[in-house]
């Protein structure tokens, strides 16, 4: 699905299966970190920082995600600005999208 170090363009959100999140040890060795189940999302760090991937994401078994793309998403975000702010700062929905 996506690799560590690349761009974050996109949030997966798993239907059906499950994402195992991994990570490269220094020697080389696979390290796996989490299991992403049905009703989890996934890539969120890089899609909201606009960072890269901070870990590899890779079906475990048969699994249908469905994707939402950065730049669309940012958009609307910033064509609804009013609605979600937050205070402080926080960077969270502080008000529900009607």
């Amino acid at each position: 699905m996506f690799a560590q170090g690349e761009p974050g363009k996109q949030l997966f959100g798993v239907i059906s299966g499950q994402i195992r999140i991994s990570t490269e040890s220094a020697n080389g060795q696979e390290l796996y970190l989490n299991i992403i189940y049905p009703g989890e999302i996934v890539g969120e760090i890089a899609f909201l920082d606009g960072g890269t991937r901070t870990a590899t994401g890779r079906a475990a078994q048969p699994s249908t995600c469905f994707v939402i793309q950065r730049a669309p998403f940012m958009n609307l975000l910033e064509e609804r600005a009013e609605t979600c702010r937050s205070p402080a700062g926080t960077g969270l929905f502080a008000s529900s999208l009607d």
